[in-house]
């Protein structure tokens, strides 16, 4: 191998790495990291009414072995607090914006009625699997989301 070339990979790699971190979740974070797979949340509020905008939901197998079963149902259920109204609260495969063996996200409009921080809760269902092993998951979390 050249100079030019054991130069080169590294730099390209990092490059790589570096726009692989701009791309969907740069307005997530994570609010759960396990052996296997992390959760990310957050929001993307609507320029002209900081009230309104997106909630994003990311489920992600960790490392090149995991991904999701394809077979498998994807649950994501949201109980949101009074005040704050999302447009749909029982999120299924069918609802997923990116859909990927190694990412799975949601998008969900809402609607917060004050500016303020609400504490939303899920309930996740979801399966990943290796070659030879597959592993149901199911937990619940929280999240608070500021508006305004």
């Amino acid at each position: 191998m050249s100079r030019t070339n054991t130069i080169m990979v590294p730099a390209v790699l990092l490059l790589w790495g570096l726009v692989g971190c701009t791309d969907a979740n740069a307005d997530t974070s994570v609010i759960k990291s396990m052996e296997n797979y992390k959760i990310l949340v957050g929001i993307t509020a609507d320029p002209a009414d900081q009230q309104k905008g997106k909630l994003a939901i990311e489920i992600v197998p960790v490392g090149k072995k995991w991904k999701f079963a394809e077979k498998a149902p994807v649950i994501v259920d949201v109980e949101p607090p009074e005040g704050l109204k999302l447009e749909n609260k029982k999120l299924r495969k069918k609802h997923l914006a990116v859909k990927e063996l190694t990412r799975y996200r949601f998008e969900v409009p809402y609607q917060a009625s004050a500016k303020q921080e609400y504490e939303l809760k899920f309930k996740f269902d979801f399966v990943i699997c290796t070659d030879t092993l597959c592993q149901k998951k199911r937990f619940e979390l929280s999240y608070k989301l500021s508006s305004g």
